[in-house]
């Protein structure tokens, strides 16, 4: 860009030119720094803040479903519970041991013989539960006693 028309101009003008460029350039300066740059960084605090919030709501989102999900867990165990409350062993242990190998032996097909208590001892090992032995009687193929024992 050519200049050389500055050099036509009155020397009193030209310095009033140059006075408002100054001038300008300073109430430019002014602006960005007391506004421009005082907006930014409220700008940032508050994408500083939101993204803090996101978090926190996040958070809360992630334990209100955990929550959802335990009432449901809760349920299952609640339920699991109950069953084996109703199934443990309550007064004689033998005759809770043949009702439930009689229930067991319905399932499969094997024809369950006459249940004999046998003796109480000790446990080996460092378990501290006494033991009760039991004598079964059953019939059926090799197959089937196998599947029998194995479930």
């Amino acid at each position: 860009m050519k200049l050389g028309f500055l050099k036509k101009l009155p020397k009193q003008k030209l310095q009033k030119i140059v006075l408002v460029c100054i001038v300008s350039l300073v109430a430019v300066v002014g602006v960005i720094e007391f506004y421009v740059l005082k907006n930014w960084g409220a700008l940032t605090e508050a994408r500083t803040s939101i993204g803090k919030l996101n978090d926190q709501i996040q958070q809360a989102q992630r334990k209100a479903r955990d929550a959802k999900q335990d009432v449901a867990y809760r349920a299952q165990l609640k339920s699991f519970v109950e069953t084996q409350q109703a199934t443990m062993i309550s007064g004689d242990s033998f005759a809770w041991v043949v009702r439930e190998i009689s229930l067991f032996a319905e399932q499969h097909p094997v024809q369950l013989g006459p249940l004999h208590p046998g003796s109480k001892g000790e446990s080996g090992g460092n378990s501290k539960t006494p033991t009760y032995t039991i004598h079964l009687e059953f019939s059926g193929s090799y197959d089937q006693i196998g599947e029998f024992v194995r479930d």
